[in-house]
């Protein structure tokens, strides 16, 4: 039986549609792409909430009978070696053993691949590892685990998130093994999520690129007010507190919509001893940036002066179209246009600055909170 959390504002992964707002047409869209055996791309910026939504979806299809799923993240990754090492371990957590231990299947597939099992003395799991001389490609490798999957009964979907990660992987060829991994296994279905909304879009609609047009895409913007006032209220009025309109506001407009800032102003307030109201929101709101302010304050030493005005600037705006203009300029006292130019490429490309629909805005919410108050 799964604990039900002491705090229903859950601040990572997925527990239960009771604790998971809103997302049903994304949720519907989900299945409408699966039900017609169409491969999926959702793309959001950082704390939007994507893997939950993908976690939800996968826990809703697995509970119906009819699809086995397995997760992977890519994030910590840097090659296609340790992509496969990452799919690999998921596939064990999934199908990999038995009462007696290893599956006759599972067993089958780690010597096809020649990995390197070896097992923790602390914990007792096993921990896997390909060789350093492998004999097979990586694209062979793939295709070992494509077989074992498609050995299944049920529909496989391989949910991939932080799939940019990618695009950088030492082989350079990442976007090739991996586009022939899918287009090998037409039978199994693909959702490939990210955080970096212009290189996934980039890396799905690039007609020089290998995934060219082969997915459907789907952008996951902010939950609206009209869904999440109602289900920030419920979760109060279940513990005997209320909260007002004008609190809610103030929590949703300071954090501009991001899912993860609501839930964590929601987890605080639900968890102090204070009556919901904006004077105690803006207490929490303090807190926060008293706390992020060692962490923050480093990259004022580590980031060329310039960038570090462009990003101070930037945030006291909230967002901006033209940060190349007169008035931006002489406002802020930045400077010359092409020194401001070169930063926001920089800060573009380490992903402090984001830019969607014809505006530049910083990235990590909570920095740019910060970063507005400074002088």
């Amino acid at each position: 039986m799964v604990k039900v959390p002491k705090n229903p504002f859950l601040l990572g992964g997925y527990h239960s549609k009771e604790y998971f707002c809103d997302r049903e047409s994304k949720l519907a869209g989900l299945n409408n792409h699966l039900h017609n055996e169409r491969n999926i791309v959702l793309f959001s910026w950082r704390r939007m909430g994507k893997s939950s939504l993908i976690k939800r979806f996968l826990t809703e299809k697995e509970e119906s009978g009819k699809v086995e799923a397995i997760f992977i993240d890519l994030l910590a990754s840097r090659s296609v070696k340790q992509a496969i090492e990452l799919i690999i371990e998921a596939v064990y957590q999934k199908f990999g053993t038995t009462e007696e231990g290893f599956s006759a299947s599972f067993s089958k597939l780690i010597a096809s691949l020649g990995i390197r099992l070896s097992f923790d003395p602390i914990s007792g799991l096993p921990s896997f590892s390909l060789g350093l001389e492998e004999v097979k490609s990586h694209g062979e490798n793939l295709k070992s685990i494509g077989n074992f999957l498609s050995g299944r009964k049920k529909q496989i979907v391989i949910a991939i998130d932080e799939f940019q990660q990618i695009v950088n992987y030492q082989e350079g060829n990442g976007e090739a093994v991996f586009r022939t991994f899918m287009q090998e296994f037409p039978n199994i279905r693909f959702i490939f999520s990210g955080s970096h909304r212009k290189v996934m879009t980039s890396m799905f609609s690039d007609s020089n690129r290998p995934f060219y047009k082969s997915c459907s895409l789907m952008g996951l913007g902010p939950i609206s007010k009209e869904k999440y006032f109602p289900f920030i209220q419920y979760h109060f009025e279940e513990d005997n507190k209320s909260i007002d309109n004008e609190t809610l506001e103030l929590i949703y407009e300071w954090s501009r919509g991001q899912t993860y800032s609501i839930q964590l102003l929601c987890n605080r307030l639900y968890g102090s001893n204070h009556v919901p109201s904006t004077e105690a929101v803006e207490k929490i709101i303090e807190d926060i940036l008293e706390e992020e302010a060692a962490v923050f304050s480093n990259y004022f030493h580590l980031l060329p002066k310039m960038q570090w005005q462009v990003l101070k600037a930037i945030s006291k705006e909230g967002k901006v179209s033209n940060p190349l203009s007169k008035e931006f300029l002489t406002k802020h006292h930045l400077g010359a246009a092409s020194s401001v130019n070169t930063a926001l490429k920089s800060l573009s490309d380490k992903e402090l600055l984001a830019w969607e629909e014809g505006e530049y805005f910083v990235h990590d919410l909570i920095f740019s909170r910060w970063l507005e108050r400074r002088p």
